[in-house]
């Protein structure tokens, strides 16, 4: 049966992406190069995709919390603040190559993130209410976009013009070395991530079971924050802060086979991520208005729908 479901889903996302690279077929064979701009742009998608549903995975099993994403948490708005205040400072005009940059950016939002969701953690802890770390999170959301709307009042049109663009969100990349860098370092955090899925088993088991079969809790959380701080750092300043993908996934996937232990959910996870990530990017670029519709504008619309079938679907 799970094998039926994998090959089901790989069939899905196969169609989507031959859909995407061979849309206007007649255009295409024109232009050569819109062949490489089309499957840079559908690689980008997928692996970005993975890797935010994999986070919500993991974010939403670390807190116990059926709403815990990096959006939701206040993740995303948080890194989303960084690239402003680079932005507004000038960062980016005084670093030579855009690898460096990202290099910058990707250390000091790691650090953030690893900060925010160990203090998120420590709330839990005190706090164990869902809906505590819920409100908690959105605070710190609102906090960091107020600083962020006040850094806008002060930058150039030309900054803003810059960073208004990558907070809509976008999968179009045109540098190859840029995109298979980022490739492989999320298939490389996701494969890590993958490694614990076994440790996630035996502490669904109990903590007291885990740790007499030898499992160091607090040693496999560190971890695990490391690399879930990792992704959603890589994929936000990549891509832009995109929303939805990490809190629907999971709960689909769980919809699929209730009965999934960690790592096959894991899987199930980034197929759906997937199938969601290339399906926004269709509706992105190949729509009846003939123009590319940014990013968290799609997410928003397909995404708004299933957070309220999934919260009427958790008050049954």
């Amino acid at each position: 049966m799970k094998l039926k479901q994998g090959f089901f889903f790989s069939i899905a996302l196969l169609c989507l992406a031959s859909l995407h690279l061979f849309f206007d077929y007649d255009l295409i064979w024109s232009h050569h190069q819109l062949v490489k701009y089309r499957v840079l742009e559908l690689l980008t998608a997928i692996f970005a995709s993975v890797a935010l549903g994999v986070s919500g995975l993991y974010l939403q099993w670390i807190f116990n919390n059926k709403l815990a994403s990096p959006y939701v948490l206040g993740i995303s708005p948080f890194v989303s603040l960084l690239v402003t205040m680079s932005i507004s400072f000038g960062l980016w005009k005084f670093i030579d190559t855009a690898m460096i940059y990202y290099s910058v950016l990707l250390l000091l939002s790691w650090l953030v993130i690893y900060g925010l969701i160990t203090l998120m953690q420590h709330i839990r802890r005190n706090q164990a209410t869902q809906t505590y770390i819920v409100i908690v999170g959105l605070l710190l959301g609102m906090f960091a976009n107020s600083f962020e709307a006040l850094l806008k009042m002060y930058i150039d049109n030309a900054a803003l013009r810059l960073q208004w663009y990558w907070q809509m969100g976008s999968f179009s990349k045109y540098n190859s070395l840029e995109t298979f860098s980022f490739m492989f370092l999320v298939f490389m955090l996701i494969l890590g991530l993958f490694r614990l899925s076994h440790q996630a088993n035996l502490i669904q088991l109990g903590k007291i079971y885990a740790h007499n079969l030898g499992l160091d809790y607090e040693r496999f959380f560190r971890q695990t924050i490391l690399l879930v701080a990792g992704l959603v750092s890589l994929v936000t300043i990549f891509c832009g802060p995109i929303g939805f993908i990490g809190l629907v996934s999971p709960h689909i996937a769980s919809l699929i086979n209730p009965q999934f232990n960690f790592a096959q959910k894991m899987m199930f996870t980034s197929f759906v991520s997937a199938i969601f990530g290339v399906t926004m990017l269709l509706f992105s670029i190949h729509n009846p208005l003939q123009t590319v519709i940014p990013l968290n504008i799609i997410s928003s619309v397909l995404g708004v729908p299933l957070v309220f079938w999934i919260l009427m679907r958790s008050n049954k």
